[in-house]
């Protein structure tokens, strides 16, 4: 008998936690407050893949809440160093502490598209994949021209 009353009171809280009830329970055990989350954030999430021109060193998933760029991505799971250019946007210098250097410089890429626009005004939408790469400005070339 006291099973049912701890199933009955789990049942009935789940249901007043819903509604943001408070539920008491038997033989005064003490107040569970129960809420329903208000967080009702847009979010969305990207794929993203570090390539530090040598091999892929990070490759994960992340959610961000809305409105995201491909910077906010990037900057999400990376210690960036940046430069910004006024009435262009943000350079890339260096991701993790590996810089752009001899001829190549961090570039991306989104679902397999070379972007030609900065990261900071780039807009994701949810599932885009999005691939940040050292590479050279010949590189750089044959990949905008596939």
């Amino acid at each position: 008998m006291k099973l049912l009353n701890v199933i009955g009171v789990l049942v009935l809280g789940s249901i007043l936690g819903f509604f943001g009830a408070t539920v008491y329970s038997p033989q005064g055990a003490g107040v569970v407050k129960l809420s329903q989350s208000t967080d009702a954030t847009p979010s969305i999430t990207a794929h993203l893949m570090v390539d530090n021109g040598k091999k892929i060193v990070t490759a994960r998933n992340v959610r961000l809440e809305t409105p995201a760029t491909v910077f906010d991505l990037l900057d999400s799971v990376a210690d960036v160093e940046t430069k910004t250019y006024e009435g262009l946007g943000i350079f890339i210098n260096s991701v993790n502490g590996v810089g752009s250097s001899g001829g190549a410089w961090w570039q991306y890429w989104v679902n397999n598209e070379y972007a030609s626009v900065a990261a900071d005004t780039y807009s994701l939408h949810n599932n885009d994949v999005v691939l940040w790469k050292l590479t050279s400005e010949q590189e750089a070339n044959a990949n905008k021209t596939q």
